[in-house]
């Protein structure tokens, strides 16, 4: 036994001695042709030792905005947001039937549907999967770990899924973006049936949830966009829904030497900078490279760089802005944290926007009145040659206080709120309820509703709670 271990160890340090001779005979060549770090760089992608890389690291910020889960009985609708064991095991079954109709071959064929068509789900038993970003090849490529072209044209640039029951089979529709078109599409999972009907009443029966309408079955002299959600008005029921107050606090303030270092190590990896303050509270630090830090007084962090490791001196096509964009958010924050809200594109130039959620509900980020204006919880802008990462992401603390909000008076949404919307007649895409952390919450805050405009401007309007007797 003894001999067989020695002659195993011979063998191992003669394969480890031959591999090491051609990383460094591979090494000088690189070297004299292409450059050492590139060959470093090439054989740590072959050597991964079972770890992913950055598609499947950063997946989870790919993931519905919020998921919609309704009824079907009557017409009652509740939002979930990416929290909570409940809209993990939605997305779940979601993302597993999207697989099947965008990357496997079983079969699945599809029918075209009329938006008519699509607009009668909202009051059947369905759950409806919503983004606010078309799901484009690149980013399903990340969901499924597949090559791109993998990905089928005919489920390219989805925007919103929903999931539901026809006899014993499941309907699976898909609205998505063709040459600037919305086309709805519906596949028949045949002899499937993944709909739990528990499920549904563990939601309909859930104190803790807000319950949403569609603007269009309130009978409110009201425009709004299709489908678009806003609280029950009148419940039929008598339940109070249980609210807690947030105190929000800056991320960072700097004070100490200490938190100086932390900062300018993640940003500037150790590396040496100028540091200045300005009379408004604003700190900057720039390093040898023009790589510029600002940290405001309300505790926004902004970064510039045109660090060649992050961004390209060429064109930015989308694919690339997408993984500057992983690798920043990831490098500067952490991306458990976030998942992805909005894309935008503009000539040549990329902004991606992510948010949170506290117990549940999503938070608002705003900066009234300053420069440089927010209003997501963390940015990533990327253009040919420079990159800009900000960040106004709050510590908070959620306080043992409890509040109900009562659903037993005629409207959560007071009178005098629901005159000036119908007298200015402006057509609203969604009512809902958030946090807002605008900088200056230094006592508290409870949830806000929050009405968005198609215009782009948003009514913030706080509403009465009642403070829980224990």
């Amino acid at each position: 036994m003894y001999r067989l271990n020695v002659g195993r160890l011979k063998t191992y340090v003669l394969i480890t001695l031959i591999i090491s001779s051609l990383i460094l005979c591979g090494g000088l060549w690189f070297d004299d042709y292409h450059g050492f770090s590139t060959f470093f760089a090439k054989i740590s992608k072959l050597i991964s030792f079972g770890k992913d890389d950055i598609e499947s690291k950063n997946e989870k910020i790919f993931i519905p905005s919020n998921i919609i889960v309704n009824s079907g009985d009557e017409a009652a609708h509740w939002i979930l947001y990416p929290t909570g064991e409940k809209y993990e095991k939605f997305w779940k079954i979601s993302k597993a039937v999207l697989k099947d109709i965008s990357v496997t071959d079983k079969g699945q064929k599809f029918d075209c549907a009329e938006k008519a068509e699509w607009d009668s789900l909202y009051t059947k038993r369905s759950i409806i999967i919503a983004f606010n970003y078309p799901l484009n090849p690149e980013i399903m490529s990340l969901f499924f770990k597949v090559d791109k072209k993998r990905i089928k044209e005919e489920t390219a640039n989805i925007e919103e899924m929903i999931l539901t029951k026809l006899g014993n089979n499941t309907m699976f529709y898909i609205k998505r973006k063709k040459d600037n078109e919305y086309v709805y599409q519906k596949y028949d999972l045949l002899n499937t049936n993944i709909f739990n009907d528990a499920d549904f009443d563990e939601i309909s029966n859930d104190e803790t949830l807000i319950e949403y309408t569609t603007l269009r079955e309130t009978n409110l002299n009201l425009t709004y966009s299709d489908n678009a959600f806003g609280p029950m008005l009148n419940f039929s029921t008598k339940r109070r829904v249980s609210l807690n107050k947030v105190m929000f606090k800056p991320e960072i303030i700097i004070r100490r030497e200490e938190e100086i270092n932390d900062l300018t190590k993640m940003f500037f990896g150790g590396g040496e900078y100028t540091y200045f303050i300005k009379r408004d509270g604003t700190h900057i630090f720039i390093d040898e490279k023009n790589n510029t830090l600002r940290v405001y007084s309300d505790g926004l962090i902004e970064f510039e760089s045109s660090d060649s490791d992050l961004i390209s001196n060429e064109d930015v096509d989308f694919e690339n802005a997408l993984r500057a964009a992983i690798t920043a958010t990831e490098r500067y924050y952490g991306i458990n944290s976030l998942y992805l809200t909005d894309i935008q594109e503009s000539k040549g130039k990329f902004t991606f926007k992510f948010n949170y959620t506290i117990n549940g509900i999503p938070v608002v980020c705003s900066r009234p009145g300053r420069e440089p204006p927010m209003d997501s919880a963390a940015e990533v802008v990327v253009s040919k040659g420079q990159l800009t990462y900000k960040r106004f992401v709050s510590q908070y603390n959620v306080l043992q206080e409890e509040y109900k909000l009562s659903s037993d008076h005629d409207s959560i949404i007071d009178e005098v709120f629901m005159k000036d919307i119908i007298k200015e007649k402006i057509n609203i895409e969604e009512i809902k309820l958030v946090y807002e952390d605008n900088g200056k919450n230094r006592d508290g805050i409870l949830p806000t509703w929050l009405v968005k405009y198609n215009s782009g401007i948003s009514y913030r309007k706080y509403f009465s709670c009642i403070k829980n007797k224990r």
